[in-house]
């Protein structure tokens, strides 16, 4: 029997997230400053990144899910302490020539994607990304020469995850995107973080990988929907670059908008 998904309990955890709120004059916010940090999107941090970044997207989505994913080893997305995720788009220079993806010796063969790392709650989401990128990589984010720099904030991502036992579970990506130079040498710090290669594609193919991610589930079925959560992302990332870039203009944000259900909630994909 096919799984349903309450419409109405998804729309209201979203509606808790997004729209967000305009950033104050000065990017300012007295919520950032006396709240902890626990939501996925918090309102005051949002608005922060977005006075600084005016042009980053904003989008929602809603996805049914089951067992394994959330559940299971190596698909705890939203436990531990984690409350959200950054995403760190990372290229030499030119996003067009390439952009880092990973694999994790736990991952299905031949899978690569973005790299994203766990935002703690209480942690701020500029600072996750640092600590995620020396983690991962052995690089340093700053403004000194050889250093990686932090170019701009592309958006954020909150997911309405409805999990079949766990019911409706918010989480969010923020898309960061980053620059390292050239002669810079992959290096990972953390022996926990599994990182089994790395990979550079051009970032018009990352709808590529989406789709590969798409259908991870066909050969591996136990990955099925961390594989559907993961292509969303990717679709993300490039039509906010290529609207970046000029190459489709206002009409590649609109698809943001039709793709991801910006605005409102995309129709929920039911499980058979």
């Amino acid at each position: 029997m096919p799984s349903t998904v309450n419409q109405q309990e998804a729309n209201d955890l979203l509606a808790q997230q997004l729209p967000l709120p305009a950033p104050e004059r000065g990017g300012n916010s007295p919520h950032a400053a006396t709240d902890p940090l626990t939501l996925s999107v918090d309102p005051g941090e949002v608005a922060q990144l977005c006075a600084r970044w005016p042009s980053a997207r904003r989008a929602q989505t809603v996805l049914a899910v089951d067992d394994p994913f959330l559940t299971g080893e190596n698909q705890l997305l939203a436990a531990n302490g984690r409350r959200a995720e950054i995403c760190y788009v990372l290229h030499c220079g030119d996003p067009a020539e390439g952009v880092l993806l990973h694999s994790k010796t736990f991952y299905p063969e031949e899978v690569y994607r973005l790299p994203t790392g766990g935002i703690h709650t209480g942690e701020p989401v500029v600072e996750t990304l640092k600590r995620e990128i020396y983690e991962e990589t052995g690089l340093v984010v700053g403004e000194e020469a050889g250093q990686v720099r932090l170019e701009r904030f592309l958006g954020v991502l909150a997911y309405a995850l409805h999990h079949r036992t766990l019911g409706s579970v918010s989480f969010a990506t923020y898309h960061f995107l980053v620059c390292m130079a050239p002669e810079s040498v992959l290096a990972p710090q953390d022996p926990a973080e599994s990182i089994r290669g790395w990979q550079w594609q051009p970032s018009h193919q990352l709808a590529d990988t989406a789709a590969a991610l798409d259908q991870v589930g066909l050969q591996w079925a136990a990955w099925g929907d961390w594989g559907r959560f993961r292509a969303l992302s990717h679709r993300f990332v490039q039509a906010t670059l290529l609207g970046i870039q000029g190459d489709t203009g206002e009409k590649e944000f609109s698809q943001i908008d039709d793709i991801l259900g910006a605005g409102q909630p995309a129709p929920v994909h039911h499980r058979l």
